[in-house]
């Protein structure tokens, strides 16, 4: 099973890095290197522990939004009425869990998730609805806490990392969606998030069974250029169905 999981991790990091090429404002490939180095020796550590390790299928589906709506004209909210709604969305990925103890252990994901949000604008001359495609790859890190051994409800907590890897927008005019167009220079190369939520966790050995609910509350100002967003937040809810090995 361990070695199912690097060979897992190694496959798709070509890929992943290819993406970043395109999409990721972090500087010298150098910089992305260190970047996913920090990320395999954390997994690395968990799976050389001395505690008993568990492999994580996961995906479900997300209910995102920013917290603020584009400016315009360089001034938030300038003549207009808007009303922020959530956008839904999907995200798939893997963990790994140390366990510590019957009660308590400690998750480290890789997820692709599906973020964004959704604004109606008003006011007395025009009205138009516009939509955000926030794509990024998350790695949460969680403490998770049993109530019970074996088949038990759940409660975790954490900080969400989140790699930017494309941003896009889309107006709709009258009912008419017009052409998608790439709003990636607009936001920031990363984004942090606390995560926090509880599941329920079936036992049928030798795997498991979850679902889980999540809030993911954004801490960072991803906004980067200020005449199209004030301010951008994320938040997002999820829920997720897995297995666990």
């Amino acid at each position: 099973m361990k070695f199912a999981f690097y060979w897992f991790i190694i496959s798709g990091r070509h890929q992943q890095e290819a993406e970043l090429d395109n999409y990721l404002g972090l500087g010298t490939r150098a910089k992305r290197n260190s970047l996913f180095i920090l990320l395999f020796l954390s997994i690395g550590l968990v799976f050389n522990s001395s505690y008993a390790q568990e492999f994580k299928l996961m995906g479900g589906g997300t209910l995102s939004k920013y917290s603020k709506a584009p400016a315009i004209g360089g001034i938030e909210g300038l003549g207009t009425d808007s009303l922020t709604r959530y956008k839904p969305g999907f995200l798939v990925g893997i963990g790994v869990e140390c366990v510590l103890t019957e009660k308590l252990a400690i998750e480290i994901e890789g997820l692709y998730f599906q973020k964004g949000s959704r604004f109606n604008f008003s006011d007395l001359i025009w009205e138009r609805k516009m939509d955000y495609f926030l794509n990024v790859l998350s790695f949460p890190v969680l403490l998770k806490f049993k109530i019970l051994p074996e088949s038990s409800p759940y409660i975790l907590g954490g900080s969400e990392f989140s790699i930017i890897l494309s941003h896009r927008s889309r107006a709709i005019l009258g009912g008419l969606k017009g052409p998608v167009e790439d709003a990636r220079e607009k936001v920031k190369a990363y984004d942090f998030a606390l995560v926090l939520g509880g599941g329920f966790e079936i036992v049928v050995k030798p795997v498991s069974f979850f679902i889980e609910a999540r809030y993911h509350p954004g801490l960072r100002d991803i906004s980067k250029d200020k005449l199209y967003f004030a301010s951008l937040k994320t938040s997002a809810v999820v829920i997720l169905l897995g297995l666990k090995i």
